[in-house]
């Protein structure tokens, strides 16, 4: 079928680069234990208790922030794009729930 060809232009053009993933990935990993986080300080009974932690996931979250932001997405190959807009609509989408 003709009109899939154009949807499937990515994996025709290469995978994802590998140390791309892994960057991505990493982001995508540490986003969902910043939101499972968030969720148990929202509901604690004791958030001071959790401040230290919560001071470093704010840390982290404002590192891996830039990093993502940083990413010039006119660079990336085309499978590097998709996975890109994939994952960061996944970590958005999560986000949501929290804040």
């Amino acid at each position: 079928s003709e009109a899939s060809s154009s949807n499937n232009s990515s994996s025709e053009s290469g995978s994802v680069t590998a140390s791309f993933k892994e960057t991505m990935d990493e982001y995508e990993e540490f986003m969902n234990k910043y939101v499972e986080f968030m969720k148990k300080y929202s509901e604690s009974d004791n958030p001071i208790g959790m401040l230290s932690e919560y001071t470093d996931m704010l840390s982290t979250y404002s590192d891996f922030v830039e990093k993502i932001d940083g990413i010039n997405q006119d660079e990336l190959s085309a499978a590097d794009l998709a996975y890109y807009l994939e994952l960061t609509a996944r970590v958005t989408k999560k986000l949501a729930t929290v804040q």
